[in-house]
């Protein structure tokens, strides 16, 4: 069925910016078309890919796509000890940028502490610490600046790491997360990994704190919505701040050939706002869309089970709405 000219440019523009956020070959080509010959040998990281399902659809799936989005978030990871420090800039799920740095081990001689007494040796140790952790943050800043990380994800000594905490910028220190399982010895594949896992948490503890938070204040009087019907009578009245989903969330209902108004329940003779054909529709995919196109901030829980039992699907309001007003949306 051809989908209406009013509904089809929304969803593909929509597509297309989930498409350019979340997954672009090493190469630079889009996901529809080959990437450039030089790079047919070069694997294109995806760490964390749609499932396999087969849909089809008149317009674009974007739910399996937007529910990752937070992973392909630009971050920063920083790998120091007292001689060596790596520096990786992460962007839609690649390393983009990496700097390696090496210093030479010059405290010590065959013959020991240099003659110095050990408190003059342990302060001259010190002075080449804070001059290696000072080297590394120039590079970081060097390495980020256009670029806003979200993340500053780190491995190191316990020396260096206190002294970078002293030299870093206040807008990354509030950004750094110590990766606390790893060493500095482990190899980068490794230490790539550990930081994705730990976004992985971060992204996953966030959305479920949201939820948390939703089922709370969706009581009489409240500021916040659960289940699908009202949580879709809220968002097409712009009403919601922000919409969290788990990633078994199935809602089945209507959409109007035209005007593209969403319905829950049966499939109506005509569209009550237009009176044009109703169309069968899964509203999992047009809630995601509908939300996107109004900047409402998406977050997405995995087999969440208190989100789940209540519809799967839940959203913080702008403002409380009494319950007449919460019946004159749902109408």
């Amino acid at each position: 069925m051809r989908p209406s000219s009013l509904f089809w440019p929304e969803t593909s523009r929509a597509s297309r910016d989930i498409w350019r956020k979340i997954w672009i070959p090493r190469g630079g080509a889009s996901p529809c078309s080959p990437a450039r010959p030089r790079d047919y040998s070069s694997p294109s990281l995806c760490p964390c890919p749609p499932e396999n399902s087969l849909a089809l659809s008149p317009f674009p799936h974007l739910f399996s796509l937007i529910r990752f989005a937070d992973l392909y978030q630009t971050y920063a990871v920083v790998v120091a000890n007292s001689r060596q420090a790596c520096l990786y800039l992460v962007s839609e799920g690649r390393p983009e940028k990496q700097i390696s740095l090496f210093w030479e081990d010059k405290h010590t001689t065959r013959f020991g502490r240099m003659g110095w007494s050990l408190p003059k040796f342990q302060r001259h140790i010190q002075e080449h610490i804070k001059q290696r952790a000072k080297e590394t943050v120039e590079n970081l800043g060097k390495m980020i600046p256009f670029r806003k990380a979200e993340f500053l994800f780190t491995v190191a000594e316990e020396g260096m790491e206190a002294e970078m905490k002293k030299q870093l910028p206040s807008s990354l220190k509030k950004k750094q997360v110590p990766l606390l399982s790893l060493d500095t010895h482990d190899p980068d594949h490794k230490i790539l990994s550990g930081a994705f896992e730990a976004l992985q948490k971060i992204s996953r503890e966030k959305a479920e704190a949201l939820a948390r938070h939703i089922l709370e204040e969706a009581q009489p009087m409240g500021r916040a919505t659960t289940g699908p019907e009202p949580t879709l009578s809220a968002l097409q009245n712009h009403q919601v701040e922000r919409l969290v989903f788990d990633g078994r969330f199935q809602a089945h209902g209507w959409r109007c050939s035209k005007c593209g108004f969403l319905g829950m329940g049966g499939l109506p003779a005509a569209c009550p706002l237009c009176q044009e054909k109703a169309l069968s529709a899964e509203l999992r995919e047009d809630i995601v869309l509908k939300a996107h196109a109004q900047g409402v901030a998406l977050f997405f829980t995995e087999n969440f089970i208190p989100l789940v039992k209540a519809g799967g699907v839940g959203a913080l309001l702008k403002f409380k709405i009494s319950s007449g007003t919460r019946k004159q949306f749902t109408r």
